[in-house]
């Protein structure tokens, strides 16, 4: 007997809450919109403050980034002359306008050793302002061997 009796005090009370609910629906759905209307002006209002504060940082940053920019390339023009002018001390052209010589035998083969060149071979020794044809007669050997002269360095 007392199951049907406590259904319908809980169908009751479940339906003054329901009606409260209902009542209370509208006013909830509405609040935040006026406060989602309000903010949207606050927003409106502030947007072109905003803006300019990020424009200024944005050309800030543009003018800063144009001055390294611009330092750049003098940075590297430094390194660019030391480059080549030790690429140029280290040309052969420069090597032979010093007073050196480069020999080639057979094939335009550097010759690097007196054992490439027995008596009777031709060479071409290139200096500064031309070449010379030259036919060998006789080679030595020196005293220091280039291995133990690179070694000594």
């Amino acid at each position: 007997r007392s199951l049907p009796a406590m259904l319908r005090e809980d169908r009751h009370a479940l339906s003054l809450l329901g009606a409260g609910l209902a009542r209370m629906l509208p006013g909830l759905l509405t609040a935040p919109r006026g406060a989602v209307d309000a903010d949207a002006g606050r927003l409106a209002l502030r947007g072109s403050s905003l803006v300019e504060r990020f424009d200024a940082a944005v050309a800030d940053g543009h003018r800063r980034l144009r001055g390294v920019g611009e330092r750049l390339p003098e940075r590297f023009a430094v390194a660019l002359s030391v480059n080549a002018a030790r690429l140029h001390d280290l040309s052969p052209l420069t090597v032979l306008a010093r007073g050196y010589a480069i020999a080639r035998g057979e094939g335009d083969a550097v010759v690097r050793s007196v054992a490439q060149t027995p008596p009777g071979s031709a060479l071409t020794v290139t200096v500064a302002d031309g070449e010379i044809d030259c036919i060998v007669n006789d080679t030595r050997r020196i005293e220091v061997a280039v291995e133990d002269w690179k070694e000594d360095r």
